[in-house]
């Protein structure tokens, strides 16, 4: 055998293990590709499952709070908490024009009382 190639017993050995095992290998392969699938699926960008929604004048995280309790199930503290924290913002320092993702999802919003507010103008 020469330096740098496989001997024929070698590869013999290989070919009797993938034709013994060729089940076990099938199952391997498909747990990878599996695996793979799940953390595509798993690692999409999750805001986009959250209500966006665009800052007015005279408009505060604490109102937003108020106003989507219900939708949110949340308590005021723990929504201003987790707009700031998925928006990387600091909830006093919201202006009229920026956009937040809030804690609640998106299409869960078909009351009324909401209908009217998203058609002020």
């Amino acid at each position: 055998m020469k330096n740098g190639q496989i001997g024929p017993h070698f590869k013999k050995q290989v070919r009797n293990l993938i034709k013994n095992n060729n089940y076990v290998l099938m199952l391997l392969i498909m747990t990878v590709l599996l695996s793979i699938f799940l953390i595509l699926n798993l690692s999409t960008d999750e805001s986009q499952n959250y209500l966006s929604i665009k800052v007015k004048e005279g408009d505060s995280v604490w109102s937003y709070a108020v106003t989507y309790q219900n939708e949110s199930k949340m308590s005021k503290q723990e929504f201003i908490q987790w707009v700031e924290k998925k928006n990387n913002v600091d909830a006093a320092y919201i202006q009229a024009g920026d956009s937040l993702i809030i804690p609640v999802k998106t299409g869960s919003i078909l009351s009324s009382k909401n209908l009217v507010l998203g058609n002020k103008k």
